[in-house]
């Protein structure tokens, strides 16, 4: 899963004011808010995140059939070109998918267990 991080410029309760935050996200779900000036930060539960996570692989998996269908009626041609590799490489992209979220997760762990 894809991790990302924006800035923002949100209300810090450590500086008591509007300040420049980093937020780093694990594809849809934010996984942690810093705030640049005092380096406070707010840790999303990490069982919530995983169940997130766990809850948009499920939506992904029961809308593939009516993504496939619209892909189907936008161009036929071009969905029957690209299925022979999507059918191929579908279950390693997800396998590596799943891998870097057990990696970041033993990640955190070994670093909290330090």
């Amino acid at each position: 899963m894809k991790t990302t991080k924006m800035e923002a410029n949100l209300h810090c309760v450590n500086c008591e004011k509007e300040t420049l935050h980093e937020v780093m996200y694990i594809g849809e779900n934010i996984e942690r808010i810093t705030c640049t000036e005092c380096n406070a930060y707010v840790k999303i539960d990490e069982k919530m995140v995983i169940s997130a996570i766990g809850a948009d692989i499920v939506s992904r998996v029961t809308s593939k059939p009516e993504r496939m269908s619209n892909e189907i009626k936008e161009n036929l041609s071009k969905f029957l070109k690209s299925m022979p590799k999507r059918v191929v490489t579908k279950p390693y992209r997800i396998i590596k998918e799943l891998k870097d979220i057990k990696d970041r997760t033993c990640d955190k762990n070994s670093k909290n267990s330090s």
